[in-house]
């Protein structure tokens, strides 16, 4: 079942945001991988199962999208971006020393709230070892294709500001999402000198979505 034996539609998988320790073994051993039927989850037939970088955007390129991203992607990504910000207040400073030009597009690689891509190959493709038929569904994972190291470097799972080049595919299918995002939270922060953490994050047990149900952060005013 699944892959590595994780049902990767599995909502509980995902209850405290995306599984980055699970996908980082599954993009290094089998970035390329079929997953049988799930009982649960977005969808109940099986799938392919893509999770490194160059593999997701070759796939994206040579198939059609059968999935769009949730009105609320740019939300989420604030959401989780200010919730990241309040965890690490040396990293609260150093987006203000850099300004939100440069800080902007490795907040959005690191949040990432657009967890999957769902396609269907309209050709026979062939990844790696693989051949995916006309017609087979796959799962392209967004996060796990953010930190794959073979892109990124070895760096890939910090969270480094000033990161150049940054291919990152936060915001796959929506053109305005980096621009909406950095403008949002430069609102957001403009408006507090801190932010405080008062408690634990709720998040949404979604397969298809990375995002907070409670944000529990205070904003200090000036």
């Amino acid at each position: 079942m699944g892959v590595f034996g994780y049902d990767l539609l599995d909502p509980a998988l995902y209850e405290n945001g995306f599984p980055h320790r699970v996908f980082t073994g599954i993009r290094r051993d089998c970035p390329v991988a079929w997953h049988e039927p799930s009982a649960g989850g977005p969808v109940t037939d099986g799938f392919w199962s893509i999770a490194g970088h160059r593999e997701v955007v070759g796939v994206l390129q040579r198939t059609e999208t059968i999935s769009v991203p949730a009105p609320t992607v740019v939300d989420d990504a604030v959401g989780l971006a200010v919730l990241e910000l309040a965890r690490r207040p040396e990293v609260l400073a150093e987006v203000r020393s850099l300004g939100w030009a440069i800080a902007a597009d490795e907040l959005a690689r690191w949040v990432c709230p657009q967890t999957v891509v769902w396609c269907r190959s309209t050709e026979e493709l062939e990844l790696g070892r693989h051949r995916v038929a006309p017609g087979e569904r796959l799962a392209c994972w967004l996060p796990s294709a953010n930190r794959d190291e073979a892109v990124f470097g070895r760096d890939a799972m910090d969270l480094v500001l000033t990161r150049r080049p940054n291919p990152h595919l936060s915001f796959w299918q929506v053109p305005d999402g980096l621009d909406r995002f950095r403008g949002t939270l430069a609102e957001v922060l403009d408006a507090a000198t801190d932010l405080v953490l008062t408690g634990e994050p709720e998040w949404v047990s979604s397969v298809d979505r990375s995002a907070l149900l409670v944000l529990p952060v205070e904003l200090v005013r000036p």
